[in-house]
């Protein structure tokens, strides 16, 4: 019964012969027992209320326990499900913690060890070598006042190859420190008893804006063991990886004054983060950017994973052949032989363009779409061969400054000699118009004396005529003053005989 007008009813019958019966005791009681047994009666109600009381939320608490505990159990299967995943998972292919782990463990691997937050340069750098400050930043204080800095320890041991960046944080997440600068790389010589100094070697020549920000006291430092890599994930959005970041995103991450690009190469530059994983053109996107997406028709078993696991802090993500070279990209499946993976008749998978025609022309699978992939950056040996350039061309530019300089003495020289030639020309111009003044003063007096000479030699035709005639008459007097004195000698003759 449910009613609980039934049970007070049945509560005033008992109260009513209970009175009944305790007046009906009076006669023979005593007046201490009848009070007693009233006073009993009475605290028996509301330890009937409370007994009532006790044993609903007693009801309630135990429907409440059977409740959690299924609860329980449940949110366990849960929290198991989400760790590792269903148990029936053996390639660990749904969406769990230890799935996830993996995917984790597989993009750090080969990054190792990395200290950022707080490092700063202690003193300016001292014959080539650098000592930083590993002390943590401290924790901001509410009040205001200045924390001192906090020593952890690092854990690096001499000798250790590090590959420093400047830290910035990322525009797209503040909050978030990432490599906004390439320092160098660097070997440590000496690390403090303390653990909060290190000292650093670099083990090639900075450049000048390398060193200007490694001396940089404000510059923070983020440590690298192994030199960071590449990967297609990083420009995706984090929200959507299947969706690469805009423009303006990519434009805050990669600033256009900071490559040095002009706008149609920084365009073009972009334009590789922002087909990335898109369709790809053919006529214009280079082979090796190509690659294509296949559907199995029938399970095949295809090496994806080159013999021999190579870093890629010395050699290209991938072989020759398409292969995983480097342990983050490698995807060696169930199969087992070592370097191959499995796929089930109706899966999809993205292969380089010859391995991916070699299976549709044998028929294992079909064309789903082909995918445009930048290519992946080296940044080791991309660092080693710009530093090699910027050597090589360092060496240019002495031997070609030292041309320069030659030429420019030899320029010195010549503009010395044209200068005397100059002069020279200058007196020689003097000279010219003062030997071109004499010849036409000479031409002058030729002309005077060709003139007089005219007119001597006139005179002299004619004192030549003169003379003919008088050496004629001469000639005739001679005769006759010959004749005359051969006349008078034979005359004398004639008169002495």
């Amino acid at each position: 019964m449910d009613n609980p007008i039934v049970f007070q009813i049945l509560l005033a019958l008992v109260a009513l012969f209970f009175i009944f019966l305790t007046y009906m005791n009076t006669k023979t009681w005593r007046w201490l027992h009848v009070t007693v047994t009233f006073l009993v009666f009475v605290a028996v109600i509301p330890f009937g209320v409370y007994a009532a009381m006790t044993l609903k939320t007693r009801e309630a608490w135990i429907k409440k326990h059977d409740q959690l505990e299924t609860d329980l159990k449940k949110t366990k299967e849960e929290i198991e499900l989400a760790t590792r995943g269903p148990i029936n998972d053996v390639q660990q292919t749904a969406e769990s913690v230890a799935n996830l782990k993996g995917q984790v463990t597989r993009t750090i691997l080969d990054r190792g060890r990395v200290w950022r937050d707080g490092i700063t340069i202690a003193g300016q750098p001292q014959g080539g070598t650098v000592t930083l400050n590993m002390a943590g930043a401290p924790p901001a204080d509410p009040t205001g006042a200045a924390a001192a800095p906090v020593a952890r320890k690092h854990n690096i041991s001499e000798k250790t190859v590090l590959f420093a960046f400047a830290q910035a944080e990322n525009p797209e997440f503040p909050g978030i420190p990432v490599p906004a600068f390439y320092i160098g790389e660097f070997t440590v010589t000496v690390t403090a008893a303390a653990e909060a100094t290190i000292t650093l070697l670099p083990t090639l020549p900075l450049a000048n804006d390398q060193i200007q920000v490694a001396s940089n006291p404000q510059t923070q430092w983020i440590l690298y063991e192994v030199m960071p890599s590449d990967d297609h994930l990083w420009f995706k959005n984090p929200a959507n990886p299947a969706e690469s970041l805009t423009k303006d995103q990519l434009a805050k991450l990669i600033p256009q004054q900071a490559t040095g690009l002009a706008q149609a190469q920084y365009d073009k530059l972009l334009d590789q983060f922002l087909r990335d994983g898109k369709e790809a053109d053919e006529v214009n996107d280079p082979p090796d950017n190509i690659w294509i997406r296949v559907k199995f028709t029938k399970a095949q078993t295809v090496e994806v994973d080159a013999p021999a696991e190579l870093t890629l802090d010395r050699e290209l993500p991938f072989d020759s052949q398409g292969r995983a070279v480097a342990h983050r990209l490698r995807r060696a499946g169930s199969s087992t032989e070592p370097g191959k993976a499995d796929f089930a008749a109706g899966e999809e998978a993205l292969f380089d363009k010859q391995s991916a025609e070699k299976l549709i022309a044998d028929g294992a699978a079909t064309l789903v779409a082909r995918v445009y992939r930048r290519s992946l950056v080296d940044f080791d040996t991309k660092f080693r061969l710009i530093y090699a350039r910027y050597a090589d061309l360092n060496t240019r530019i002495a031997a070609l400054t030292q041309d320069m300089q030659a030429v420019q003495a030899s320029k010195a020289k010549a503009d010395a000699q044209a200068t005397l030639v100059e002069q020279y020309k200058s007196k020689l111009t003097d000279d010219l118009a003062k030997v071109t003044f004499e010849r036409d003063e000479v031409k002058k007096y030729r002309e005077s004396l060709e003139g007089r000479l005219g007119e001597v030699r006139g005179e002299l035709s004619q004192l030549y005529v003169s003379n003919r005639k008088l050496s004629a008459e001469l000639t005739a007097l001679n005769a006759q003053m010959t004749e005359e004195i051969d006349r008078r000698a034979r005359e004398a003759t004639a008169l002495n005989r």
